[in-house]
């Protein structure tokens, strides 16, 4: 009988596992954990602990501001029913202010709505990779490869844990449809490192314009990727609201896509911008903005972004940095791109190597519209005349939730030789 005991014990274990499943700890407590470790993982959003009140149960989800207020309220259901146990859901604003998103009121583009709401609510968490939309798929969250793990009493788990996949906890905190029915979110795992290129991202410097000396300079765009490959690009005109960009599809012929001549060949446009693209497998994106001089041509390469190597407003990684150095005979423009469907402020400072400010120069406000692109010239201009290494370009996103991507272009006034430097996160 000694022996039969503890089998028995293990089995009665066993048996109310498989009864009552690995969970057990109260329905509305488990689900105030879930969307703690999903949609509470950003640093925009704080979930409180479950309350009691008027027979049912509540949380409260405060944001930082009213924009991802509203994007969480869009999100999250308003009421989790278990069995006639409710627990209910209060966004509230950085006052304190219940937020409801009123849906009768949203006009446009249902997709595009979504998928703004969304963005509002997603950008800064960590937990967050991207959003697609429109081409290859309904609106499509993509989640990073990530664990949300909290303790829920779980008697399979030796430490009482419940583990979930990340893109499972943001699936079961979120509403099955938005705006009546018509659009139906699918939350999924990213790849964790697509191999020979990105799903979706950014070329940040296109151009079909004239320049500095007579000269004419235009941008080659060449893709990597499997043949088959469906690629969706958009233009970025500069200084302007690109929200309506014209989408211009294309299959991909072989290991190798030259499109010459980008900006004409594709868009038929001039000017100067950045490129948006998306694709339905792995793809590399490079351009080649040259121009004829004498004996030849001069450029450089630009290589792809994708969406990860942007600055995020609102986290740690809000500011971008570049290196240049100042001297006679060269100057230094500055790229901005908004990676993003909503206007972004940004602030652009120069300093020594050692963060004290660069003489003479003032740091400056750029606001740039929906996914808007701009270029200051000269940036270096703004210091006082002399000759500097080691200088520190630092662009700051001040938008929670905006994305950016920043760069510069050193050109050589005797030559017109350019030099491509992308900034870095820091």
């Amino acid at each position: 009988m000694k022996r039969i005991v503890p089998t028995l014990a293990l089995a009665l274990v066993a048996a109310l596992v498989a009864t009552e499943g690995s969970a057990v700890s109260p329905p509305q407590y488990r689900q105030q954990r879930v969307i703690r470790g999903s949609v509470g993982a950003s640093p925009l959003v704080s979930v409180g602990e479950v309350v009691e009140t008027s027979g049912a149960y509540r949380v409260d989800v405060a944001c930082a501001s009213l924009e991802v207020a509203r994007g969480v309220s869009f999100l999250l259901r308003k009421d989790y029913d278990f069995g006639g146990l409710v627990l209910r859901v209060r966004v509230l604003d950085e006052r304190g202010n219940v937020v409801e998103v009123d849906e009768s009121g949203i006009t446009g583009d249902p997709v595009e709505a979504s998928r703004e709401y969304l963005s509002a609510a997603l950008d800064g968490n960590p937990l967050f990779d991207s959003l697609s939309a429109g081409f290859f798929a309904p609106v499509t969250v993509l989640v990073r490869p990530e664990v949300v793990q909290f303790w829920n009493d779980n008697l399979a788990d030796p430490h009482g844990n419940e583990s979930l996949l990340a893109a499972e906890a943001f699936a079961e905190c979120a509403r099955e449809s938005f705006l009546g029915g018509s659009v139906r979110p699918v939350w999924t795992t990213a790849p964790a490192a697509p191999r020979g290129g990105d799903l979706s991202g950014f070329v940040p410097a296109v151009v079909r314009s004239p320049g500095l000396f007579g000269s004419l300079w235009t941008t080659d765009l060449l893709l990597f990727g499997e043949p088959g490959t469906h690629v969706v690009l958009w233009f970025h005109a500069a200084g302007k609201d690109n929200t309506g960009a014209v989408p211009v599809p294309l299959t991909l012929a072989g290991g190798l896509t030259s499109v010459p001549d980008v900006l004409d060949a594709l868009f038929h446009a001039n000017g100067h911008g950045a490129l948006r693209f998306e694709a339905d497998r792995p793809v590399r994106l490079s351009a080649r903005t040259s121009t004829g001089v004498p004996g030849g041509t001069t450029g450089l390469f630009t290589p792809g972004l994708p969406l990860q190597a942007a600055a995020l407003g609102g986290t740690a990684t809000a500011t971008l940095q570049l290196g240049v150095d100042q001297h006679p005979g060269f100057r230094a423009n500055l790229g901005l791109v908004n990676a993003t469907p909503r206007t972004v402020d940004l602030l652009v400072e120069v300093t020594l190597g050692d963060g004290s400010p660069a003489p003479g120069f003032a740091p400056f406000p750029v606001t740039l519209p929906p996914y808007g692109m701009t270029q200051e010239a000269d940036l270096l201009a703004r210091l006082a005349p002399g000759e500097r290494r080691g200088l520190l370009v630092r662009v700051r996103v001040l938008t929670a939730g905006g994305a950016a991507f920043a760069f510069l272009s050193e050109i050589d006034n005797g030559t017109n030789s350019p030099f491509y430097q992308p900034a870095v996160v820091r």
